[in-house]
């Protein structure tokens, strides 16, 4: 997953195909990295568990199983795509919960993007 581009939203896609969901296939290969930097929030007392972060992904999907014929696979080269983005992070009584705005600094045609992303994830 990268922040910034919906899950599923990057790689290797049927050209025939014109829906919603972009004709995506997937990909035989991916490749991607991540620099966070995470920090307390100025005036908000530490007490509170929450902190800011700021990063930037990067990634790539590519390659397909399907045979040429049978699909006429676009974009199945080694296309990166990256983001850059700030966080906001909560560690509440629930768990940890934290909210993304990401926004793609290169991206391929007919990518699918999503700025904002939520996650919540437990303790053990």
């Amino acid at each position: 997953m990268i922040r910034g581009f919906k899950y599923a939203g990057i790689g290797p896609r049927d050209a025939n195909v014109a829906d919603e969901k972009g004709g995506f296939l997937g990909g035989t290969t991916y490749f991607n990295a991540s620099v966070e930097t995470q920090f307390p929030l100025p005036v908000v007392p530490e007490s509170l568990g929450i902190r800011g972060a700021m990063f930037a992904d990067a990634a790539t999907l590519y390659g397909s199983d399907l045979p040429q014929a049978k699909s006429p696979v676009d974009t199945t080269g080694v296309e990166w795509r990256a983001s850059v983005g700030a966080s906001i992070m909560w560690a509440s009584p629930f768990g940890p919960l934290r909210f993304d705005y990401a926004v793609p600094v290169k991206k391929v045609a007919g990518d699918q993007i999503q700025n904002f992303n939520f996650g919540m994830s437990s303790k053990f």
